[in-house]
């Protein structure tokens, strides 16, 4: 479907740990990301969408408000001229359980002063392992007109942004960084 509508694929592998949804309820305290579908681990389109528009239009600078607009939309003019799909992995992937200990508990839940003497209190939760391969893909919105060398731009910036920013949850502490997965291009 990506490529009969003048699209895009792109395949990539995690080169760290993967984690979506962690604000979702879960029993384990840490929410998780399941496809509601095919019941594996995803990145929603929605959120590689926010992800490339922030990434886009902070290369770029100020003279790229117009083209952002465009291209991912506004309140103004809806939902834009590219379409990003859910970011699925090709085979079933391998997870692993982390864990967050937050020495501070009381003081994050504003009931208390920081103080060495809060027990830590480890939290599991679940992430996908690294060199897990995952397909990206993005196409114009049916009846748009998007060159190549357009859509060339756009896959620049989501394979920069998947790179150097990451996708999902905890990307700030090295999760959620993908790279290009060249056997899965070639193959």
């Amino acid at each position: 479907m990506v490529e009969k509508t003048g699209g895009r694929i792109i395949f990539a592998r995690t080169a760290s740990r993967f984690v979506t949804g962690t604000g979702i309820n879960n029993p384990v305290e840490i929410g998780f990301t399941w496809h509601s579908t095919l019941g594996v681990p995803y990145l929603p389109g929605s959120s590689l969408k926010g992800l490339v528009r922030v990434w886009g239009s902070l290369e770029d600078g100020k003279e790229s408000k117009e083209w952002v607009n465009d291209d991912f939309g506004s309140r103004e003019s809806g939902s834009g001229d590219i379409i990003f799909f859910d970011a699925l992995p090709l085979r079933p992937v391998k997870l692993a359980v982390d864990v967050m200990t937050p020495h501070y508990r009381q003081y994050y839940q504003g009931s208390a002063p920081p103080g060495d003497w809060q027990a830590p209190v480890p939290i599991p939760f679940l992430t996908v392992e690294a060199n897990q391969s995952f397909m990206f893909a993005f196409a114009p919105r049916p009846g748009k007109e998007v060159s190549d060398q357009h859509l060339d731009k756009i896959e620049g910036l989501v394979i920069q942004a998947l790179d150097f920013e990451g996708a999902g949850a905890k990307t700030a502490v090295g999760y959620g960084r993908f790279v290009i997965d060249e056997v899965e291009a070639d193959r």
